[in-house]
């Protein structure tokens, strides 16, 4: 079986995790790959470290000439890598088959469930810690 890593940036992560439990074929995974290979070279083309480096010391000074011109350059690249970001993602969709686009919205509403309860969870410890603290003998509120 080929390798299923390598290339997984962060808005292609949880994608590419539910892929893993697709069955994808070798093919499907070759495919992957050129896409993941064709995104990463997309994003190193946005110019060169010298040039981003004047950038982010214009955009650290709003008193720089160049701040407004650092300030929209900034903004082009991330209108750029999440427009990239999501052609990769529409490409990677088309790879599956139609049982697998089914397995994958299936996937995707499990995690979401997932996410949820434990946001509700996390929610409720909290709470519950405030309750206690306030209920203790001898609590005073802050500043007191």
């Amino acid at each position: 079986m080929r390798s299923r890593r390598g290339g997984a940036q962060r808005l292609d992560r949880p994608l590419l995790l539910a892929f893993r439990r697709l069955d994808l074929t070798d093919q499907q995974w070759d495919r992957v790959q050129a896409i993941l290979e064709v995104q990463q070279l997309r994003r190193g083309t946005a110019g060169t470290q010298q040039e981003r480096r004047a950038q982010t010391e214009a955009l650290l000074n709003p008193g720089d000439p160049n701040h407004g011109q650092a300030v929209q350059a900034i903004k082009d690249r991330a209108v750029a890598r999440i427009d990239q970001a999501a052609h990769a993602q529409q490409a990677l969709y088309e790879v599956l088959t139609p049982a697998q686009k089914t397995q994958l919205q299936q996937l995707i509403t499990q995690r979401r469930d997932r996410l949820r309860q434990r946001l509700q969870q996390r929610g409720a410890r909290r709470a519950g810690a405030g309750a206690q603290q306030s209920a203790q003998p001898g609590a005073s509120a802050p500043g007191q």
